[in-house]
């Protein structure tokens, strides 16, 4: 049996620019990972952030130097990991005659709650950091 995944709704405050990045894929959608034969769904969670620095355009907001899309997954137990940039490329949607295994799965509990401040959260320890080193580095060799 395939390990089954849903796709969860994206925290970024802009969903139009997530819909065009994934027009194909609607939020909730069940998915399928055929290279994990597990059964244990997670929810994948699109997010995305952006670093500034101290420089004003002629609005007088500050200056994004660089912006990230990412995604994490989240298991049942909490566990998350990072999932990369575009992981619904190497899934599927659900074929008709796997809904009715995967139709009590989706109803668990922990995948009702808001999964936004635990995805928040990781991405603020682990992703952010990464990334703003990466323009960090980028920068020091610039100069």
């Amino acid at each position: 049996m395939y390990f089954f995944l849903a796709m969860t709704v994206c925290f970024n405050r802009n969903i139009s620019h997530y819909h065009q990045v994934t027009r194909q894929i609607k939020a909730d959608s069940p998915l399928v990972d055929e290279s994990d034969f597990g059964e244990k769904v997670r929810a994948l969670v699109y997010l995305e952030h952006s670093i500034q620095d101290a420089s004003t355009d002629s609005s007088g907001k500050r200056r994004v130097v660089s912006r990230r899309m990412q995604y994490v997954e989240i298991d049942s137990e909490g566990n998350i990991q990072n999932a990369g940039y575009a992981p619904y490329l190497n899934y599927r949607p659900l074929r008709e005659a796997e809904e009715g295994f995967i139709t009590s799965a989706l109803e668990q509990d922990w995948l009702r709650k808001n999964l936004e401040p635990q995805a928040t959260r990781y991405e603020i320890a682990h992703l952010v950091p990464e990334h703003l080193q990466e323009v960090k580095h980028s920068s020091t060799v610039n100069i």
